[in-house]
This record gives structure tokens, sequence and C-alpha cells, in this order.
């Protein structure tokens, strides 16, 4: 068994990490030393309270197709420090437990092509906190523009059936080529402040830097929802 509370790079190696994050202790502390190749999906889910991070310049990866490449249902977990390169054209994160953090990461999914994959999905989930975090989009093989396929990429997508609520998204930076840096859709009380929203495409000035639903009445804005000391710079529409 795992040390309790702790689990060091010597038992954290290709494939064991999915078996730390289910024999840590709730409220224990995953330490990551390693870089990690993920051959399937690392699915959080089996303690509450728990905080995974990297001791180190630590990268998680996926050997090509886990959809999503981390799967958070468990409450409370926190994911801290990592460089996350989501496999491509998949999802990176996908979070429906209640209390998430992800903080002093970077997260990168690439597209080459016809789908929607998205850097954080926070899916129905209550009180999600991502900050000191940057998102990066890499459009593979589009000369013209990340709007002109069927798929582009989602930075951060706030939502989905019932909608998630509480949700902050403070000191992000959006990088490369995203679709749609933020989107939020049938979800409450939403913070959005203090990030950069510097997402390009390789024709420059496209996309949505807070996509809220537009005038689709089935994809309601939401109540509370707060946009604040953001800085856009090469968005061809800033708020949507």
């Amino acid at each position: 068994t795992i040390q309790e509370g702790i689990t060091v790079a010597d038992d954290v190696n290709d494939g064991d990490l999915q078996y730390a994050v289910e024999n840590v202790a709730d409220g224990g502390t995953v330490t990551v030393q390693d870089d990690v190749t993920l051959e399937d999906t690392l699915t959080i889910s089996e303690e509450n309270d728990i905080t995974v991070e990297a001791d180190g310049d630590v990268t998680l990866d996926g050997d090509g197709e886990n959809d999503p490449l981390i799967d958070v249902t468990a409450d409370g977990v926190t994911i801290d420090g990592f460089d996350i390169l989501g496999d491509e054209n998949e999802t990176a994160i996908d979070v429906s437990g209640d209390d998430f953090l992800l903080t002093n990461s970077e997260v990168e999914v690439t597209l080459d092509a016809d789908e929607n994959p998205r850097a954080v999905f926070i899916d129905d989930a209550t009180d999600a906190t991502i900050n000191h975090t940057t998102i990066v989009g890499d459009h593979v093989g589009v000369e013209d523009s990340i709007l002109d396929t069927d798929g582009f990429i989602q930075g951060i997508y706030v939502g989905s059936g019932n909608g998630a609520y509480n949700t902050v998204i403070d000191d992000v930076d959006f990088e490369g080529e995203l679709g749609d840096a933020v989107h939020v859709l049938r979800s409450d009380n939403v913070k959005i402040t203090n990030s950069d929203f510097d997402g390009t495409s390789t024709n420059a000035d496209e996309g949505f830097g807070v996509n809220l639903g537009g005038s689709d009445a089935d994809a309601p804005y939401g109540d509370e929802i707060e946009i604040s000391e953001n800085t856009f710079e090469s968005y061809g529409t800033p708020l949507y």
C-alpha cells in the first residue's frame, strides 16, 4: 500500500498514478516528481479532498486516445503545478465533482479533425476554480481560419445539460488557436477576472473570448456572470 497521504516519485511512474489516486487517504496528497504518460484516462473518483501535485517540472500526457485525459468525479480535488497535454482531438480535463481547483498549471489541447476538444470542461459541477493557469490551443494543419472547419478548440467550457454553479476563472492566460477561450452555457454565478485573452488563429483576430451562448434561445446566458479586469488582445469578438 501507499504511504498515507503522500506518494513520491519511486511509487508514481508510468501506469502507477491511477493506483496512487485510488489508494491515497481522504484529504491526502499525491506528489509526482517524474513525467507520466497515461495509457488510460486518469480517473479521480475514489477519495474526496485529495491533492495531486507536481514537485518540479512535471508533464502529464496520454498515449493517443484518452477522452478525457483526466476525469474528475470526486469532490474537493486539487490539481496543482502540472503541464497537461491532452491527446489530439480529445478533451484534457473533465470535471463533474464539486469543489475542484486547477492551479499553477498549463493545459494544452491540439486539434486536426472536425471535433470540439476542451482544455477544461466544468461539467455541471459546483464551486470549481481555475487560477494561475495557462490554456493553450494548437489547431494543427489549418492554414486560414480556426472557424472554417466543423471543429475548433474550446479553452474552458462551463456548463452542459443542467449548468455549473459558482465557477471562478481568475488569472488565466489563453494562448494559441482557440475558437472559444471560455464558453458559458446555462450556468450561474460565473466570475471571469484578471485574465489575458491572447488566443489567435493563423488568420488572426478570430474566435470568441467569452462566449455566453449568443442569441440562441436554447442556450441562455445564466445569471450573475461577472467579467472584469481582463485583457482581450487578439479575438475578433471579445464577448459574444
